[in-house]
């Protein structure tokens, strides 16, 4: 049950097996030079059946992101071993399986979603059509209060389809470079510090460059188009932010040959899938021993203190002893009780012994 069963390049559509991978139909795409892509998750394991029945989402343009969303047809078998098909399957010979999801009666397909009515064997999906060209870009505001006007003006671009990608809101002022390097000293102890208020970050935040609001942007479609989506944009944006500041970003032209896709940073809001996010809070530059130095082989039992409120006062400790950001959120690497690249600092870190015997506590 593993069989990519039909890609149609001219309809933008393909029929597959619950055994096929996005791994799968990204390499079946690419070495047939089909002018399509895929949309996954991130990181890009799995089932496309599975993960759209199951609801999941991925990061290019709004109408493929939500993957039931984007399915087309289903074939399942039910329990007393009758076999059903949805939409025009349903329809002997019908060559539009895949190009259109109602067919004569009811759509049924939301009973086999999360559930347990039937046992889907096939299910057809709409691909993106391959852009000319990529755009992305961001734009940096420096007042805490910058963010009201900034997520308005982003559900304009939303809501017209302006933009119509993923996006990412952050804030490089308050967390620090969570993926990145830790802050500088003089940072981390205003971050550290009890009370801080608004005015004094925001006034560390314009002596060094560093945006209290960040927001990505991304764009698809002609080269020209691209280019006027992020005019559009900078001019919306600006009219309510006199002050935001905006740096384009990557701009790329396809087809990408196998080179330049594995190079590409942001590989899921290009259909690319990938396990990079298994990456995050990995051994860097700035992170090379690990939490386990100070607290063994209890690992499994750490990371889940790590998650519990009781607990996470001496983590926060510890972390701001070593000079990095927290791990914000559960991360892949900490499903495995044996993950050995999780909770990194840097080598040279050292911390109090009484932080250490706490954390070794919570460890217990």
């Amino acid at each position: 049950m593993s069989r990519i069963l039909d890609v149609n390049e001219e309809n933008a559509t393909c029929l597959v097996e619950p055994g096929v991978s996005y791994f799968d139909l990204y390499r079946y795409i690419r070495a047939n030079k089909l002018k399509l892509w895929i949309d996954c998750p991130d990181p890009g394991w799995g089932s496309l059946i599975g993960n759209a029945l199951d609801h999941g989402n991925g990061y290019t343009m709004s109408p493929f992101r939500d993957h039931f969303g984007a399915h087309c047809g289903m074939e399942v078998v039910l329990a007393d071993g009758e076999l059903v098909r949805t939409g025009m399957g349903a329809l002997p010979g019908a060559k539009t399986w895949q190009q259109s999801k109602f067919g004569f009666g009811p759509e049924l397909d939301g009973l086999f979603s999360q559930g347990n009515t039937g046992v889907v064997t096939k299910m057809g999906f709409w691909l993106m059509a391959e852009p000319e060209a990529y755009l992305s870009g961001t734009v940096m505001v420096y007042r805490h209060a910058d963010l009201a006007p900034l997520l308005k003006a982003f559900q304009v671009l939303n809501n017209t389809n302006a933009m119509m990608a993923t996006t990412r809101i952050g804030s490089p002022l308050q967390l620090g470079r969570v993926f990145g390097a830790p802050p500088d000293p003089e940072h981390a102890a205003l971050l550290a510090k009890p009370g801080v208020t608004t005015a004094e970050l925001e006034s560390y935040g314009r002596q060094h460059d560093l945006p209290y609001w960040t927001l990505d942007l991304k764009f698809y479609g002609g080269r020209e188009v691209v280019e006027a989506q992020w005019d559009h944009a900078v001019r919306l944006l600006r009219a309510s932010l006199p002050d935001a500041k905006f740096a384009k970003g990557e701009r790329l032209e396809f087809p990408l040959t196998d080179e330049q896709a594995e190079k590409i940073g942001d590989k899921a809001s290009l259909g690319i899938p990938s396990l990079g996010a298994f990456f995050v809070g990995a051994r860097t530059a700035w992170r090379r021993s690990r939490v386990r130095d100070i607290c063994g082989s209890r690992r499994s039992s750490l990371l889940v203190r790590m998650r519990c409120s009781r607990h996470s006062g001496c983590f926060d400790q510890a972390f701001k002893e070593w000079g990095v950001a927290p791990l914000y959120r559960t991360l892949p690497q900490l499903y495995h009780r044996e993950s050995s690249t999780c909770c990194l600092v840097s080598k040279s870190a050292t911390i109090s012994k009484s932080t250490a015997r706490r954390v070794q506590s919570c460890a217990r």
